[in-house]
């Protein structure tokens, strides 16, 4: 998915990553992101998932 302009595109690309990891469940894909990212795309997993836990 390609991501252009807009109000908020790194929300928007955070997003994107943590649906990506919640349909892969691959975790590996979050050690990947910059640290920076890291927090937020575990904030939107959890809030999705409804759980404490980065995957489900």
């Amino acid at each position: 998915m390609e991501i252009k302009g807009g109000i908020c595109p790194e929300l928007l690309k955070s997003l994107v990553k943590a649906v990506e990891i919640i349909e892969t469940k691959d975790v590996q894909k979050y050690y990947k992101l910059q640290v920076e990212e890291r927090e937020i795309v575990a904030d939107i997993v959890q809030k999705i998932s409804k759980s404490g836990d980065l995957l489900l």
